[in-house]
């Protein structure tokens, strides 16, 4: 369901960062995986605003190394 509302988000995220404002995502398991790779591609995509750009997992850095998620972050 999250995928299917990104085409939406885009927009909302490069019209706050480029109004200098911050985008915090937060998630849980699967979705928690998915919020860090989304911060990491507004990163990639506004590189002076990276400090703008929040994202957090329940569980932190070994949630998104688990060997049983299904989610490819490549």
């Amino acid at each position: 369901v999250f995928m299917t509302h990104l085409s939406t988000l885009v927009p909302l995220f490069t019209q706050s960062l480029k109004a200098n404002g911050r985008i915090f995502v937060l998630g849980s398991e699967t979705s928690g995986r998915i919020a860090i790779r989304l911060v990491q591609k507004c990163k990639e995509a506004f590189p002076e605003k990276k400090d703008h750009v929040i994202g957090s997992i329940t569980g932190g850095i070994s949630s998104m190394l688990r060997k049983n998620s299904t989610l490819d972050l490549r």
